[in-house]
């Protein structure tokens, strides 16, 4: 059994994490490089003492759980994985211990943190909070070995698909302003909402934590560096559509600052959940220019991350270290107070300059 597991470790575990690094460093770093311990502490007791607070922590955890639900059945859907059905040789009970593992192992992020509202509910006394925690973690493992388990069951050669039927009134003509909108809701719906719930549950957090301390608008900038973050694989399927699916669209003789415009408008439009909510929520918190300036911040980045793409000499891990050591860049110059609109206009004009280099010279891998 040592060999098997020591197998999924490397092939799924280790690959999740590898692809994974910057989602994990944005969290890690903010969580432990920002936060104190009295403010870990603060946190996990207003979600013991609020019911309302611990079951949106839980929903947090259901969510992550999902993203590496996708990421296996990804990983068991593309050939070179494929041996991995061989499990298949083993007796259930074996099986069940192997996807019992790898969804323990996938779900670290928020089982650590788990552990240490369990100690710290138990020191409170808060029981039913604890049974609460404990049984939130034990059935995203458990749902990520059922299905897991109902994937190795299939033929090796089944696609794993969780497409939306399209209703007829969206049969209707769109603008092709609107075309990825419409693929991400229905092509990619899990995709869609897993970037969204991450996004505003971050904004939302930033928001509530702002009165909390005298902090000052860097806590806001940072919030955007990790939203144009989860937006990463939104950006690359973004890239991959255009140059997959509207390749007529793409021949015509458009102007290039006609297509930023486009590329830019559609950005908005997907950035519009985050963007609405900074300026109710955030209103009383920040003065109206500083909320355009770090409405700029969020797109421009977006922008940066999406033009990034069409780097096609590079491959995707180099680039994965290229926005690694980028990130950690970026948020050192936001914590030593480096203007956001000079980091705007940096993004933008390197952003457009990869734009007008590389697109025409892009080609999705097939």
């Amino acid at each position: 059994m040592k060999a098997v597991l020591a197998v999924f470790q490397r092939a799924i575990v280790w690959d999740y994490y590898r692809k994974n690094v910057l989602f994990l460093l944005v969290v890690i770093l903010f969580a432990f490089g920002f936060l104190s311990g009295q403010e870990h502490q603060t946190i996990a007791k207003q979600a013991l003492n609020s019911p309302k607070l611990l079951i949106y922590t839980g929903l947090l955890w259901v969510f992550y759980g999902l993203k590496t639900y996708l990421f296996v059945l990804r990983s068991l859907s593309q050939p070179e994985f494929r041996f991995l059905f061989d499990l298949k040789l083993l007796n259930v009970w074996k099986r069940i211990f192997v996807w019992f593992y790898v969804s323990f192992m996938l779900n670290q992020l928020t089982f650590l943190y788990a552990v240490f509202m369990v100690l710290l509910g138990l020191m409170l006394g808060k029981f039913l909070s604890v049974v609460f925690i404990l049984t939130t973690q034990l059935v995203v493992i458990l749902i990520g070995v059922f299905v897991y388990q109902t994937r190795i069951a299939q033929n090796p050669e089944t696609k794993f698909s969780y497409h939306l039927p399209i209703p007829k009134f969206f049969k209707l003509r769109l603008p092709a302003l609107l075309f990825y909108h419409k693929y991400l809701v229905f092509k990619e719906p899990v995709l869609l909402l897993s970037s969204k719930v991450f996004s505003v549950f971050f904004l939302l957090f930033f928001i509530w934590l702002f009165p909390t301390d005298d902090y000052d608008y860097r806590l806001f900038s940072i919030s955007a560096i990790i939203i144009s973050v989860s937006h990463l694989r939104i950006c690359s399927q973004y890239v991959y559509f255009q140059n997959s699916n509207l390749l007529t669209f793409r021949n015509l003789p458009l102007g290039l600052w006609f297509k930023i415009t486009m590329l830019i408008c559609g950005y908005l439009i997907i950035l519009l959940p985050e963007i609405y909510l900074f300026i109710i929520r955030g209103r009383s918190l920040a003065g109206f220019g500083y909320i355009i300036t770090w409405i700029v911040f969020l797109l421009s980045s977006v922008i940066f991350i999406h033009c990034f793409q069409y780097f096609k000499t590079l491959t995707d891990e180099t680039k994965m270290q290229y926005f690694f050591f980028g990130f950690v860049l970026i948020l050192l110059s936001v914590m030593y107070k480096t203007p956001i609109l000079l980091l705007s206009s940096i993004f933008l004009l390197s952003g457009f300059w990869f734009f007008w280099k590389y697109e025409n010279l892009y080609e999705a891998d097939k």
